[in-house]
């Protein structure tokens, strides 16, 4: 039997000569018809072996730029779906999501959506087919029996390389309830590796474990209605409290008080933390809005006259000035703080008195002035 190599060489040895003569073969019509549909069955049959192939990417791994050039020179081939409407990209998630053995299709899904915006592939502003079907949900919702961790750290890894080349946006993380689904398709077993891995690489955002969907119901509440709250709690425990270093209150406090004494009861050693503004505990709710404040009555209550003396690190506010801002505003809690500390209204005050630069000086004026008329319309 003929190799393909063999088979491919003749055939580009024929394909010169055609080339060679057929400015003169082009006379005969018939030929010329005949060679023509024969060049179309050809770049269709090529279209649809390399598609067909696509979807079978972890069987055999080729190389990335192997890919890549296929992609680029057969397009088309990332348009071909098979079971009706399914894409190569979403054979390549779904085979993640499945296999416990060869991981190795994952690695594609980047170069799959990169090319595939440049061919509309899955339609208008679906990412190249990033955002048909379930390909994050398969990335996200894929676990291992014996290495769940090695698996979501693959999966992390795709969704860092694809957050690079714009193809994922912090938002898709909320809008496809990417951290609930971690833990509601296969449990708490796969909840806690995604989570460990998302706040390493994301602390800022708490792991996105507060991201509202557009139900504006937080990934922690989602879980709330889908698992046991104590096995919940352990599990973020686990991830938190041997190192103790994480301000997990900052966030809980803020987007569902209504859990804050559940918190407050699993992670006491992070009242005295910063988060990575700066702010301590109480200034984080605080530059929330006054319905946090209301919510966490017993930080605002509970704040020393130091507090109430220092500045938040960020919009430079003093906590009278913080409580009184905003649609949310009150006026009572910024007057009871000023009853005990009304040093904080006097810039020349050896108790709050500080260096500042001019513009600082001249804010803290104009905030003098402006409470001072408040104070006046409230007599």
């Amino acid at each position: 039997m003929t190799s393909l190599a063999q088979e491919l060489r003749d055939l580009k040895s024929q394909l010169q000569i055609v080339e060679e003569i057929r400015s003169e073969w082009e006379k005969d019509k018939e030929w010329e018809e005949g060679m023509t549909d024969l060049v179309k069955d050809t770049k269709t049959k090529l279209v649809e072996l390399f598609g067909q192939s696509l979807h079978r990417l972890e069987r055999f791994d080729p190389g990335e730029r192997a890919v890549e050039k296929v992609v680029k020179k057969i397009p088309s081939c990332l348009s071909f779906v098979i079971r009706g409407t399914r894409l190569p990209i979403q054979s390549a998630a779904s085979s993640f999501y499945v296999s416990y053995e060869n991981l190795s299709s994952v690695k594609y899904i980047p170069l799959l959506a990169r090319e595939g915006v440049k061919h509309n592939v899955g339609g208008e502003g679906m990412r190249g087919g990033l955002l048909c079907g379930d390909v994050l949900h398969d990335l996200v919702c894929s676990s291992h029996p014996e290495h769940p961790k090695e698996k979501d750290r693959i999966c992390v890894d795709v969704f860092e390389q694809l957050k690079k080349e714009g193809l994922l946006m912090k938002e898709d993380i909320r809008n496809h309830d990417l951290i609930y689904l971690s833990g509601a398709m296969d449990g708490l077993e796969n909840f806690e590796p995604v989570l460990e891995v998302l706040l390493e690489k994301y602390p800022n955002q708490a792991g996105y474990l507060f991201q509202k969907n557009n139900a504006g119901i937080t990934a922690f509440e989602e879980l709330e209605e889908n698992a046991i709250e104590e096995e919940i709690m352990q599990s973020i425990n686990s991830i938190l409290s041997p190192k103790c270093s994480f301000p997990i209150l900052h966030h809980a406090l803020v987007a569902v008080p209504k859990y804050r004494d559940l918190f407050q009861n699993w992670f006491p050693w992070a009242y005295s933390l910063k988060d990575h503004n700066g702010r301590s505990l109480h200034q984080a709710v605080l530059a929330a809005d006054g319905n946090c404040v209301k919510d966490n009555i017993s930080i605002f209550a509970s704040m020393s006259d130091d507090q109430i003396r220092t500045k938040d690190p960020v919009n430079t506010l003093y906590p009278f000035a913080a409580v009184a801002s905003g649609e949310e505003g009150d006026l009572q809690k910024c007057f009871y703080l000023l009853r005990r500390q009304p040093c904080v209204l006097d810039p020349w005050s050896t108790v709050v008195r500080h260096h500042d630069n001019p513009r600082n000086k001249r804010r803290e004026r104009d905030h003098l002035r402006y409470y001072r008329s408040i104070a006046q319309y409230q007599k």
